[in-house]
């Protein structure tokens, strides 16, 4: 009998976008006075990961509708972008910076994603007795 949380169920793919999320705003909101990145650019580099995981996850659950690809990449894109808008907004809101510069790698990070969306789709396609 399936349950709503079974393996390839398109509300499993949900709770894992909600958790990406949820983790995502408790790291934008946390209090970061006085932490200075060794790295160049490290907080841009942090921002595009982050929002290539939500892509990534984001298009395999609007995937699992049965969505065309050209649907999801347009609606994983606006997900992914609406969503770094408002935590920049956010963040400007509780004393953090915001910055369009975020945003900017926000968006770069969620193409990259939907780039390693496309080449799991291909290599499912290829190897359909693997459940990816």
């Amino acid at each position: 009998m399936p349950t709503i949380l079974a393996p390839g169920s398109p509300s499993r793919a949900w709770l894992a976008v909600a958790a990406w999320m949820a983790l995502t705003v408790i790291l934008s909101t946390f209090p970061i006075a006085g932490v200075q990145p060794s790295v160049p650019d490290a907080d841009k580099l942090g921002h595009a990961a982050v929002y290539g995981v939500l892509a990534f996850v984001t298009a395999r659950a609007w995937g699992r509708h049965g969505s065309s690809q050209a649907a999801v990449v347009e609606r994983t894109m606006a997900t992914a972008l609406l969503f770094g808008a408002v935590m920049e907004l956010v963040q400007g809101q509780i004393g953090r910076d915001a910055s369009l510069g975020d945003w900017i790698a926000d968006g770069l990070g969620a193409a990259a994603g939907m780039g390693f969306w496309k080449a799991w789709t291909i290599v499912a396609a290829i190897t359909p007795e693997r459940r990816l």
